[in-house]
């Protein structure tokens, strides 16, 4: 049955599923929430003692902190501290007490994450103060343009307000206009606004997170506030992640965190998945340098991470070096994206439905030449001859005239066409794509619990013509409360299916000679467009290639994980959770049988030889598993000013995978691809590995004052893939972060420096780099060895250390942490150093193949890598209205650099692939390969006979292959109800070689192989050696040929490395998008409509980069790995996109 009938048929039944839980989960979710039960939370079932006579409610709190072990969380800006407290009151629940000095000063508090959080109460609705003559409504945003739920809304010197609903409304009756309102939200600045004459008030409020300590979610989900953190992170909310509606997570963060790279390796329909993240730069040789990706507490593979919904996203927060991912073990050496999917609102029950619908099309091609047709051949003259039927592009100058292309078909026909540049006929070939992605969610929640549901739908075309791929993925996530036990719980379900050609389509058509009609050609049945009359004697046409070579893949991911939190006492609380993380992938790659007519095969077609090839056809299937558990046990305890936190816990984890694959190079059945219908034996093939780690982790943080936090963890694993008596390996890690200002007097309520915060800290860390069983060396099954169907075995080329050891990094940095002008203005800074040795030489070094072996698998080197990071985040212009302009400004700049100190027993290189290379004394990777000698001056040395340049006789080093500069800067301009955004992106500071030149001098297509004309030519600054060491520049001697023999040599052009090097920099637009908010007094007469907006969306519009790079997207890589710099015409061009995006929220 067909992959994609399957699919659909899938899909009807998870859809008749997904739909009927969808409709239980309401219902169950409506019963739950109905509930009246007044259970008291585990903190305030706490008993204390308090006396307090005429005390400030400031010195209060302070004694219910310190008695009661808890801590509290309110802004001085709209909670009156100064007030007076007097209360008597002999072992009562915590809740009394607050009830007793809080609610009756209009004071509202509120249990999250075990700390207890003040506002401002109001008083009375709306509508019930005195002489009340004037309805004020309007709409509170942030000042990235997101409604704010739950803001206070209140009139200056009285206690009579409102709260802003899910959407950011409110509706407040005032005496006149001289009143003033005042508007107060946790995380945000406050704001005072005169009501004056209007009747419609639009706030933005400026984000504030150091006034109450933004909450971050660092190692094993443990929430911290970010005052606290001695290390750096950097947080992405959903606003910024979504601004331009990506289709994939990825591409929603490039260029919003300093020190974070995004690679991807092409544009093809499945490029998705094909993505290298790292963070700081490369810290192994040959090892994974990705940074670990954790969704809601569950580490998931990273090639998932575009599998999630974006519009999901709650928030992503990035925990940069193995000071802020100590614990989560030696997966984290690298660093860690937490990512936060959405969880229901509170008080409230909505449903939004998205649309975004984008185009994808091909945003340039590799400079070619216009000028030459096809052709390989010479005459006796030395110059150029057109052939008919040549792919190569090498012919004589067009001139306009009606040519044949191909050979005289048998009936004496033969196709002709004007020998002239068929312009655009390339860009043609390819569609346009258009991805359509609709999701609906569903949300709800109380004080008990809440309820968050998704299902998504993403349908592709892709502009590669008949590639297709599609997305369905449902979420469902909640939380419940009982009494002292907090459940919280997530289900995820992905489906992706693929269609495409994996035929070489770009490079097949880059170097199709410039006169073809390509496009006449898309009728495979036609004259000239069937397999036996297409004008290229060595290659298909095209458009059957595309149907030729297909896969058909699907894969399931599956992600769970449920937590239990109990708070056994005031002072203890224990958490378990598990999670299972799962993916299966199953395809097919088939290829069809292909005969050639006589006429096709006799006339010397070289393609038609052999004439008859079977079909092909193989089948895999990958399977891959891990499970994880966790038990925290967290202590918390006040003593006079100090605050302890200790944490305690295990983890285990268990990770198996399984490949099958069997195929067959001859189906005997044409178009029937079962490999049971084969002759000969089938090409079979299984792998399964299972590994597991355990961990044991302490952690501790002191805070003094609220303004100075000490900090240290510990972990000790044990690792299955290692020798017992190297298994088990502890690592510590320690921090400090001081807030200098609450530690000074004189610097609190500054107007210009709001906040800063000073802080350091060291850690170690391993890494296990190897797969599992590489201790010792197995012996392979040879077939038909020693003869019939008896087994043979063979011993392979490696040998293994079976006393391996991790690798080991140990890193420092320190940072500093500035707000100024009421935070207006954000700065961050960061620098840090990271040495790891005992490399792990995963691929092996080379050795003499007189030891029966040809490389080793061991440990060796020294690698050292630093850096600096600055991040600034500003609102240069703020509305006072929200109905005036709002400007946004952010910045990330990161600069990183490594160095190899030591490579195994004074090694110079170590190759690692792609012509990437471990070079002592220089960054690495780094670029090596053939290329030219030069004089002491850098001038190219050239034979005086044949005016050629003269190959050097070692391998040049070109440079670094990855970026040391990136820079990232996003904009945002709020005017009345548009949003203007953007991002853009540099990088700098490396170099990329780009085969597609190499294969396009060959072939003749290239703009440089015209650009003499096809004459001979002298070579660009060069010189000729007189006599040994005695240069003079060369003024006349010109190239032997300028034609085929000079560009398609392997000594001159084509096969030499350096002529395809250059720099790696550029800028992009990575992001634009135009967003207009419906005002609501359009919508106040459609009732169930909440909330609507529309967008124009733009990605990767503009491209700017040297000259010299006239190849393609330095940013694509021909892999993940970490032989970075290299490109080819396997790959797809790069693409722009732009659509549109609708929502509305009910």
């Amino acid at each position: 049955m067909n992959l994609f009938l399957q699919d659909r048929l899938g899909l009807f039944k998870i859809m008749k599923v997904t739909l009927s839980q969808l409709a239980i989960a309401i219902i169950v979710s409506g019963v739950s929430y109905a509930r009246t039960g007044k259970a008291q939370d585990a903190v305030l079932d706490r008993y204390i003692d308090l006396s307090a006579k005429n005390i400030s409610l400031e010195t209060v709190l302070k004694k219910v902190a310190s008695k009661a072990s808890v801590k509290f969380v309110y802004s001085k800006d709209f909670i009156n501290t100064n007030q007076l407290i007097s209360i008597d009151a002999e072992r009562q629940h915590l809740g009394s007490i607050l009830n007793n000095i809080l609610t009756k000063n209009n004071i509202y508090f509120e249990v999250v994450n075990g700390d207890i959080v003040l506002q401002l109460k109001p008083a009375a609705k709306p509508g019930s103060a005195e002489n009340a003559q004037i309805t004020v409504t309007g709409t509170v945003t942030s000042n990235s343009g997101e409604s704010l739920p739950g803001v206070s809304v209140f009139i200056k010197g009285t206690a009579l307000g409102t709260n802003t609903d899910a959407s950011g409304k409110y509706s407040i009756q005032v005496p006149d206009g001289n009143t003033t309102l005042i508007f107060a939200y946790l995380g945000f600045a406050r704001k005072e606004v005169v009501v004056g004459s209007r009747s419609v008030v639009n706030v933005i409020l400026t984000e504030d997170a150091h006034q109450l300590g933004e909450v971050v979610v660092t190692a094993l989900g443990i929430k911290r506030s970010a005052k606290e953190l001695g290390y750096s992170t950097q947080q992405v909310n959903a606003k910024e992640l979504t601004q331009s509606r990506p289709t994939n997570l990825a591409a929603g963060l490039s260029g919003k965190i300093a020190g974070l790279q995004i690679v991807q390796s092409n544009n093809q329909i499945d490029a998705g998945d094909q993505i290298r993240v790292v963070l700081r730069g490369n810290r192994s040789f040959q090892g994974n340098n990705q940074a670990l990706l954790v969704l809601d507490g569950v580490v998931v593979p990273l090639s998932y991470l575009n599998s999630i919904n974006p519009n999901d996203v709650e928030s992503v927060n990035t925990l940069k070096g193995a000071n802020a991912a100590a614990l989560y073990g030696s997966e984290a050496s690298n660093g860690v994206l937490i990512v936060t999917t959405k969880k229901g609102v509170k008080d409230a029950s909505q449903i939004t439905y998205t649309n975004t619908t984008q185009f994808n099309q091909l945003s340039y091609f590799p400079k070619m030449q216009t000028q030459f047709g096809g052709g390989s051949g010479q005459d006796i003259y030395g110059f150029p001859q057109y052939t008919p039927y040549e792919n190569q592009n090498f012919g004589d100058r067009f001139d306009g005239s009606i040519r044949p292309i191909g050979r005289t078909l048998p009936d004496g026909s033969i196709q002709m066409v004007p020998y002239a540049n068929a312009a655009d006929e390339k860009k043609k070939f390819f569609d346009t794509g258009i991805d359509e992605q609709n999701d609906l969610s569903f949300s709800t929640g109380n004080d008990k619990g809440s309820t968050y549901i998704n299902v998504q739908r993403l349908n592709s075309k892709g502009y590669v013509p008949g590639d297709k791929f599609n997305r369905t993925a449902a979420r469902f996530n909640g939380s419940r409360i009982f009494d002292k036990l907090k459940v919280d719980y997530n289900l995820n379900y992905t489906q992706k299916n693929y269609d495409k050609s994996y035929s070489q389509i770009y490079d097949n058509i880059i170097n199709t000679p410039a006169n073809i009609p390509i496009t006449q050609y898309k009728d495979i049945n036609s004259v000239y467009g069937n397999i036996n009359s297409f004008y290229n004697d060595y290659g298909l046409n095209p458009y059957f290639n595309l149907a030729y070579q297909r896969t058909r893949e699907r894969r399931d991911d599956l992600l769970g994980n449920l937590s239990l939190s109990y708070d056994v006492a005031p002072w203890l609380n224990l958490t378990a959770r598990g999670g299972i993380t799962t993916y299966t992938i199953n395809g097919k790659n088939t290829k069809e049988a292909v005969s050639y007519s006589d006429f096709a095969h006799d006339s010397g077609k070289g393609i038609a030889n052999p004439q008859n090839s079977p079909g092909t056809a193989s089948d895999y299937s990958y399977f891959n598993s891990r499970m994880e558990g966790n038990f925290l046990a967290t202590f918390k305890k006040k003593v006079g000013d100090l605050n302890f936190t200790l944490i305690g816990g295990s983890q285990v984890i268990q990770k198996s995978s399984r490949t099958l694959s069997a195929g067959t190079n001859y189906l005997v059945i044409p178009d029937f691809y079962n490999v049971g219908y084969r002759a000969g034996d089938a090409i079979v093939g299984e792998t399964s590995t299972k590994d597991r780690q355990l961990g044991l982790y302490g952690d501790l943080t002191v805070g003094y004052k609220d303004y100075l936090f000490l900090h240290a963890s510990g972990r000790n694993d044990w690792d299955s893939r290692l020798a017992q008596e190297n298994r088990s390996f502890f690592y510590p890690s320690a921090d400090v972060s001081f807030i200098f200002t609450e530690a000074f007097p004189v610097l609190k309520n500054n107007n210009v420096l709001s906040f800063g915060k000073i802080r350091g800290g060291i850690a170690k860390v391993y890494a296990v780099q190897f797969s599992p069983y590489s201790l010792e060396a197995t012996f392979d099954v040879g077939s038909g060895f020693p003869y019939g169907s008896t087994a043979g075995y063979s011993v392979g080329k490696t040998v293994f250390d079976p006393n391996l050891k991790p690798e080991q990094t140990v890193s420092s940095e320190i940072g500093l942490e500035l707000g100024f002008f009421n935070n207006r203005l954000s700065l961050e800074t960061s620098a840090y150093w990271e040495a790891t040795k005992d490399q792990e030489i995963i691929n092996g070094i080379n050795i003499s193949s007189a030891t029966g072996f040809t490389n080793a698998i061991i440990n060796t080197g020294e690698g050292r890598n630093h850096g600096v990071e600055l991040s600034m985040k500003g609102t240069p212009i703020l509305s006072e209205n929200g109905r005036g302009i709002t400007w946004n400004v952010g910045l990330n700049y990161s600069y990183n650099q490594n160095k190899a100190i030591s490579l195994y027993q004074g090694l110079p290189n170590l190759s690692i692939g792609n012509n990437n290379y471990i070079v002592k004394d220089q960054p690495y990777p780094v670029l090596m390969g053939n290329g030219f000698s030069t004089d002491p001056q850098g001038r190219t040395i050239v034979d005086p006979g044949t005016g050629f340049p003269v190959l050097s006789q070692t391998n040049i080093l070109f440079g670094q292959t990855t970026p040391k500069n990136i820079l990232g800067i996003s904009t945002s301009v709020n005017y009345h109800n548009f949003t203007l955004s953007g991002t853009a992106e540099y990088r700098s500071g490396s170099v990329v070689y780009s085969g597609a030149g190499s294969t396009m001098d060959f072939s003749g297509i290239s703009y440089g192989s015209a650009s003499n004309g096809r004459e001979r030519f002298v070579y660009p600054n060069s010189v000729i050696e007189t006599s040994p060491g005695v240069y003079v520049p060369n003024t006349n001697i010109t190239t032997r040929t300028g034609g085929i023999d000079y560009w398609a040599g392997s000594t001159t052009r084509y096969g030499v490395m350096q002529n395809y090097v250059t720099s790696a920099a550029f800028w992009k637009i990575r992001e634009l998008s135009l967003g207009y908010e419906v005002p609501v007094k359009y919508l106040k007469h459609i009732k169930f409509i909440k909330r609507a907006n529309v967008a124009l969306v733009g990605r990767n519009l503009f491209m700017f980069r040297p000259k010299t790079n006239v190849y393609t997207d330095p940013e694509f890589n021909a892999t993940t790995d970490n032989a970075q710099g290299s490109n080819n015409l396997n790959q797809t061009p790069p693409t722009r996109i732009y659509g549109f995006t609708a929502s509305i929220t009910l």
